[in-house]
């Protein structure tokens, strides 16, 4: 798959889409918002989870991303874990994401950082982590039902956007919402703006049940969205040890694995090491 950025209009801050002639977000409390219908549908777990699996079809600006871990590290505990997984087919260009970002300013010291490690646009995963290794944020770089069917995680939640159906039916086609479905772990809670008879029809025959709750602003309704089943405990990271010995490549990469989880270590080698990779460090 060849990767494209889209091309933007403005209207004033908003970046609207001339393929989709569809606005990326509300300009009216964007990120009131986004809360109501995303975030608020997994914000229950935050603190109460080791660690939460987001999915996401459609990354977009990485709004939804940014106000969930905005609003996670004011109530996550010590140790806890936010996975984030995303697929966008069009990535934005990263001035294009500065500009789009800039005024929300209240999100800056967390834009900043996502802009800084911005990926260039080549197919494929892109895996990055913020916090010492406590957020991890992988978005795909690729057709969304081509890389979902390649996928076997299991979210917690589920973010289903993208521009409304009208505009690009292809994202909320019911292969797509099938493959969210499998991807999404029994009991797992999902949101949308939209109410379309069509998606609401399609998330039915996956097997996901829907119910209209008030919308946001000027917008009457959106959806809740839920796997049935019983929530998963999902069960604590092990535990790594605090010394390691040894002088090699493997000695080396355990240590930088735990300080990306958060976890200190102590590396102890030979003065004089001369086994292994004979690594001097």
């Amino acid at each position: 798959m060849k990767i494209s950025h889209p091309d933007l209009d403005w209207r004033g801050a908003t970046p609207v889409s001339q393929a989709y002639g569809d606005i990326y977000y509300s300009p009216d409390d964007t990120l009131g918002e986004v809360r109501h219908n995303f975030v608020d549908c997994v914000a229950p777990r935050f603190g109460q989870q080791e660690t939460l699996v987001i999915g996401e079809t459609g990354f977009g600006t990485g709004l939804n991303f940014l106000v969930t871990w905005q609003d996670w590290l004011r109530r996550r505990r010590s140790g806890d874990r936010l996975i984030f997984i995303s697929v966008e087919a069009h990535p934005l260009r990263v001035g294009d994401l500065r500009r789009a970002l800039a005024p929300f300013s209240s999100l800056k010291p967390l834009a900043d950082q996502l802009i800084e490690v911005w990926p260039i646009g080549i197919p494929g995963p892109h895996r990055r982590f913020f916090d010492t290794g406590r957020v991890e944020l992988w978005v795909f770089y690729a057709n969304a039902l081509t890389e979902l069917r390649l996928q076997n995680f299991h979210a917690d939640a589920w973010y289903f956007d993208g521009f409304n159906p009208a505009h690009n039916p292809a994202l909320w086609s019911p292969e797509i919402l099938h493959e969210c479905a499998r991807l999404m772990a029994p009991g797992a809670q999902g949101g949308t703006f939209t109410v379309a008879g069509a998606v609401r029809s399609a998330l039915a025959k996956a097997g996901l049940e829907s119910e209209k709750i008030p919308g946001f602003g000027k917008k009457r309704e959106c959806l809740r969205i839920q796997k049935p089943g019983v929530p998963r405990v999902r069960p604590s990271l092990a535990p790594i040890p605090e010394l390691v010995c040894g002088d090699g490549i493997a000695a080396a990469a355990l240590c930088h694995g735990a300080r990306m989880r958060g976890q200190s270590m102590a590396y102890m080698c030979a003065p004089h090491p001369h086994r292994a990779s004979g690594n001097p460090a």
